[in-house]
Protein backbone atom coordinates (compact mmCIF):
# COMPACT_ATOMS: atom_id res chain seq x y z
CA UNK A 1 0.00 0.00 0.00
CA UNK A 2 1.41 3.33 -0.90
CA UNK A 3 0.53 6.22 1.40
CA UNK A 4 -1.61 8.64 0.45
CA UNK A 5 -1.65 12.23 1.14
CA UNK A 6 -4.51 15.07 1.44
CA UNK A 7 -4.75 17.43 -1.82
CA UNK A 8 -3.89 20.60 0.33
CA UNK A 9 -0.48 18.94 0.57
CA UNK A 10 0.00 17.31 -3.06
CA UNK A 11 0.18 20.20 -5.63
CA UNK A 12 -2.58 19.84 -8.39
CA UNK A 13 -2.11 18.78 -12.00
CA UNK A 14 -4.12 21.20 -13.22
CA UNK A 15 -2.29 23.91 -11.44
CA UNK A 16 1.57 24.98 -12.01
CA UNK A 17 1.34 26.88 -8.78
CA UNK A 18 2.73 25.04 -5.55
CA UNK A 19 0.30 25.32 -2.63
CA UNK A 20 1.70 27.57 0.07
CA UNK A 21 0.83 28.10 3.52
CA UNK A 22 -1.55 31.07 3.81
CA UNK A 23 0.29 34.04 5.30
CA UNK A 24 -2.32 37.11 6.77
CA UNK A 25 -2.40 39.50 4.17
CA UNK A 26 -1.77 43.17 5.07
CA UNK A 27 -5.23 44.92 6.52
CA UNK A 28 -5.71 48.44 5.02
CA UNK A 29 -5.84 51.13 7.12
CA UNK A 30 -8.88 53.96 6.74
CA UNK A 31 -8.86 57.27 8.32
CA UNK A 32 -12.17 57.58 9.38
CA UNK A 33 -13.07 61.54 9.96
CA UNK A 34 -13.67 62.87 13.45
CA UNK A 35 -17.19 64.63 13.17
CA UNK A 36 -16.10 67.34 15.96
CA UNK A 37 -13.36 68.53 13.28
CA UNK A 38 -15.37 69.17 10.83
CA UNK A 39 -16.74 72.17 12.27
CA UNK A 40 -15.22 75.27 14.08
CA UNK A 41 -16.28 77.76 16.92
CA UNK A 42 -17.08 81.41 15.65
CA UNK A 43 -17.74 84.31 17.81
CA UNK A 44 -20.19 85.42 15.38
CA UNK A 45 -22.88 82.42 15.11
CA UNK A 46 -23.24 79.21 15.18
CA UNK A 47 -21.95 76.94 12.93
CA UNK A 48 -22.97 73.96 11.37
CA UNK A 49 -21.95 71.05 7.98
CA UNK A 50 -23.86 68.58 6.56
CA UNK A 51 -22.13 65.55 6.98
CA UNK A 52 -24.53 63.67 5.34
CA UNK A 53 -27.21 63.49 2.79
CA UNK A 54 -29.02 60.72 1.56
CA UNK A 55 -32.73 59.86 1.03
CA UNK A 56 -34.46 59.82 4.14
CA UNK A 57 -31.28 60.73 6.54
CA UNK A 58 -29.94 63.91 6.69
CA UNK A 59 -26.66 64.09 9.88
CA UNK A 60 -25.46 68.08 10.74
CA UNK A 61 -22.74 68.95 12.76
CA UNK A 62 -23.14 72.15 14.91
CA UNK A 63 -20.38 74.48 16.78
CA UNK A 64 -21.78 76.52 19.06
CA UNK A 65 -19.80 78.81 21.17
CA UNK A 66 -20.40 79.73 24.88
CA UNK A 67 -23.79 81.64 25.16
CA UNK A 68 -24.84 80.96 21.61
CA UNK A 69 -28.07 79.80 21.28
CA UNK A 70 -30.90 77.99 18.62
CA UNK A 71 -34.05 79.70 18.83
CA UNK A 72 -37.65 77.42 19.92
CA UNK A 73 -38.70 75.69 17.05
CA UNK A 74 -39.95 72.48 16.13
CA UNK A 75 -38.74 69.31 13.60
CA UNK A 76 -41.28 67.50 11.14
CA UNK A 77 -39.50 64.33 12.26
CA UNK A 78 -38.40 62.72 15.08
CA UNK A 79 -34.26 63.54 15.55
CA UNK A 80 -31.22 62.38 17.62
CA UNK A 81 -29.59 64.90 18.94
CA UNK A 82 -25.84 63.33 19.84
CA UNK A 83 -23.41 65.69 22.19
CA UNK A 84 -19.77 65.54 21.18
CA UNK A 85 -18.41 68.28 23.62
CA UNK A 86 -19.00 71.01 26.19
CA UNK A 87 -22.44 71.34 27.46
CA UNK A 88 -25.71 72.60 27.00
CA UNK A 89 -29.02 73.36 28.39
CA UNK A 90 -31.87 71.72 26.15
CA UNK A 91 -35.38 73.69 27.04
CA UNK A 92 -38.93 71.89 26.02
CA UNK A 93 -40.61 75.50 26.57
CA UNK A 94 -43.73 74.00 26.67
CA UNK A 95 -42.94 71.90 29.33
CA UNK A 96 -41.41 73.99 31.41
CA UNK A 97 -38.52 71.91 30.99
CA UNK A 98 -34.69 72.46 31.29
CA UNK A 99 -31.94 69.39 30.74
CA UNK A 100 -28.28 69.51 30.59
CA UNK A 101 -26.51 67.48 28.11
CA UNK A 102 -23.33 66.59 28.43
CA UNK A 103 -20.83 64.63 25.93
CA UNK A 104 -21.81 61.51 25.50
CA UNK A 105 -25.37 61.83 25.48
CA UNK A 106 -27.42 60.88 22.95
CA UNK A 107 -31.17 62.28 23.09
CA UNK A 108 -34.46 61.58 21.15
CA UNK A 109 -36.37 64.90 20.03
CA UNK A 110 -39.77 64.22 19.52
CA UNK A 111 -41.72 65.76 15.70
CA UNK A 112 -43.53 68.50 16.17
CA UNK A 113 -42.58 69.53 20.13
CA UNK A 114 -41.47 73.07 20.22
CA UNK A 115 -37.40 73.12 21.57
CA UNK A 116 -34.53 75.40 22.35
CA UNK A 117 -30.92 75.07 23.03
CA UNK A 118 -28.85 77.17 24.84
CA UNK A 119 -24.64 76.56 25.17
CA UNK A 120 -23.51 76.70 28.58
CA UNK A 121 -20.04 76.11 27.47
CA UNK A 122 -18.25 75.66 24.14
CA UNK A 123 -20.63 73.14 22.70
CA UNK A 124 -20.45 70.25 19.44
CA UNK A 125 -23.58 68.39 18.54
CA UNK A 126 -24.28 66.43 15.71
CA UNK A 127 -28.00 65.53 14.48
CA UNK A 128 -29.37 63.10 12.94
CA UNK A 129 -33.15 62.49 10.99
Amino acid sequence: MQPTSSPAETPSAESSTPVTSSTPQPVLQRTLPDLASQVSYSAERFQSKMVLDRAGQNSLVFAFAQGQELKRHTTPQEALLVVLEGEASFQLPDEGSAQTLKAEQVIQIPAHVPHALVALTNFKMVLVK
